[in-house]
């Protein structure tokens, strides 16, 4: 990933909270606001950084895992093969051992 986006739609003043969304040149989208917004809520997340620049770059990481998620569910949704797997689940009930589940790594 080359780059992220980051747009502040707002501030909720009772949670102290920066409302903000992400994009990347890995989403659908380059435009942030074609996302959710997140709150952050920064004098709690990091109360000892006051330079606001900082504070960017800090809310900017913390994003960058929301993009690499919708990144992800973008190129899921684009599969129909995939989701037509994941809709042929519905209905039918599994049962699992959890030892051969732990054994195996799945857990």
């Amino acid at each position: 990933m080359s780059a992220i986006y980051m747009k502040i739609h707002g501030y909720d003043e009772a949670s102290s909270s920066l409302l903000v969304s992400f994009a990347s040149d890995k989403t659908k989208y380059q435009d942030p606001s074609m996302y959710p917004a997140y709150a952050y809520q920064p004098m709690k997340m990091w109360p000892d950084i006051e330079d606001m620049e900082v504070i960017k770059k800090r809310i900017a990481l913390a994003g960058l895992s929301l993009t690499e998620d919708q990144a992800r569910e973008e190129k899921f949704i684009a599969d129909p093969v995939k989701v037509e797997q994941y809709k042929d689940l519905i209905g039918k009930e599994f049962s699992f051992d959890p030892e051969i589940l732990i054994s195996a790594g799945v857990v």
